[in-house]
């Protein structure tokens, strides 16, 4: 399946974000908890999976910011996000691994949000939800080295995946290929370097191919394709990225 993450269009009211969905020829929307679903809030919920529904889409997840291992008493911020994803239908919540990168997270750190992420997953087995972690840098998650290490702890966990533009193709590919045997969702953009210049999709598109290709092979867990913000967030080269993924995701 093939989708948009609402962040990537803050400013849009929902029904916007579902209308540039479905002109798009997309699939699903992982809605996002900071500004169109906030945790908690069950009107924004209810409109949303309407408004999802109505248009024949799927919510694919739901897009949580959530910092394991960083607050007092974080089951209640949890709950609250479960209690949204129970509303939307969404099949997983994407959470993040802390806030700091493997390198300089201490030993203490890495236990903190192991036994978060731990009690996140068996938190949302109840309600028959997954707990993945967005791929990200300044998280635990940065590498496959760190992601690796956090997967085998907490059994029931799973990841995200999106490419790192300070780093090589062949070294995003091989990371790729490590976390593909717990990976749900793929981000999909196109930046380059530290920057994250934003590109067309269209520029990335061998790459891309290379990165389904990997992320579909040897699994028999289902991955969501999510665009992610696109270039100088415009809607029209949302359009123009969609096309390229579908054509990268039918290949």
């Amino acid at each position: 399946m093939i989708g948009l993450t609402s962040i990537s269009f803050r400013s849009f009211t929902r029904k916007e974000i579902v209308s540039l969905a479905k002109e798009a020829g997309l699939d699903g929307i992982e809605w996002g908890s900071d500004v169109h679903v906030p945790a908690g809030d069950q009107a924004a919920a209810l409109e949303a999976v309407r408004l999802t529904q109505e248009a024949g889409l799927a919510v694919t997840s739901y897009g949580s910011y959530m910092k394991a291992g960083e607050k007092e008493a974080e089951e209640t911020e949890f709950g609250r996000l479960l209690d949204s994803a129970a509303i939307l239908n969404a099949p997983v919540i994407r959470v993040w691994a802390g806030t700091k990168s493997p390198s300089q997270a201490e030993d203490e750190t890495r236990q903190r949000v192991r036994d978060s992420l731990s009690r996140f997953v068996e938190m949302a087995r109840p309600y028959g939800i997954k707990v993945a972690t967005e791929y990200h840098r300044n998280t635990l998650t940065e590498n496959a080295d760190s992601a690796v290490w956090l997967l085998d702890q907490v059994p029931g966990l799973y990841t995200y995946w999106q490419p790192n533009p300070e780093i090589p193709f062949q070294e995003n590919l091989t990371e790729l290929k490590r976390v593909r045997p717990r990976l749900l969702n793929v981000h999909v953009f196109q930046w380059t370097g530290k920057e994250n210049v934003r590109h067309p999709l269209q520029e990335g598109m061998e790459e891309w191919k290379a990165y389904v290709s990997a992320a579909c092979a040897e699994t028999a867990l289902p991955h969501d394709f999510l665009l992610e913000f696109v270039m100088n967030d415009q809607r029209e080269q949302c359009l123009k990225d969609a096309a390229v993924l579908r054509q990268i995701v039918e290949i």
